[in-house]
């Protein structure tokens, strides 16, 4: 490991080098999902064993079943609403018609900016 200072660039050399980016951070769908999976899930099952029932061993298969259907409902809405969230893009406006599409930013600045000496207008 050597204790020599490392080459700090310059704020007008780190400007020089810069270029725009868009970064986008999604959301992690599965995790939301299944969140409210275990959610419905576990709220299924209490509101099954809360009503009464007739015998421990249908008491057990009603909780379940209620709770599946629970978790199904809690997997749907919180996909859905995971996705809208999702969709409100706040960068919607400066992207043509194709969502998926990536847009083209140049390698360098000077890759932006024209060169005034090989301007075609002369």
């Amino acid at each position: 490991m050597s204790d020599a200072p490392h080459d700090i660039p310059s704020q007008a050399e780190l400007d020089a080098k810069s270029f725009a980016a868009i970064v986008r951070r999604a959301p992690r769908f599965v995790r939301i999902i299944v969140t409210g999976a275990g959610v419905g899930f576990s709220a299924g099952v209490v509101i099954a064993l809360a009503l009464p029932g007739h015998g421990a061993a249908y008491r057990a298969a009603v909780a379940l079943l209620v709770g599946l259907g629970f978790a199904t409902i809690g997997a749907l809405s919180t996909g859905a609403i995971a996705t809208r969230a999702d969709g409100r893009d706040p960068w919607a406006h400066t992207r043509a018609w194709n969502p998926w599409e990536v847009p083209e930013l140049p390698a360098t600045p000077a890759a932006r900016e024209p060169d005034p000496s090989t301007d075609e207008d002369g």
